[in-house]
């Protein structure tokens, strides 16, 4: 599992009022490590991610985001 997978993993467990549909879970973790994906770690500790899809050329939809 890469880093990504594993940071997405963990903020969404931890959410499961917002995420708690497993299969869509799922899909957010996969894209966590096919797409574009930045998080906000202090002291090693992820707090919140996004995940970009690009579209076209210079067009960027967010696909998945979330702080805790």
């Amino acid at each position: 599992m890469s880093q990504e997978e594993k940071i997405a993993k963990e903020i969404l467990n931890n959410l499961p009022d917002w995420f708690g549909l497993p299969e869509s879970t799922k899909k957010y973790i996969q894209q966590s490590k096919d797409l574009h994906f930045w998080a906000d770690v202090k002291d090693e500790l992820a707090r919140g991610f996004a995940v970009l899809k690009n579209y076209i050329e210079k067009n960027w939809q967010e696909s998945v985001s979330t702080l805790l």
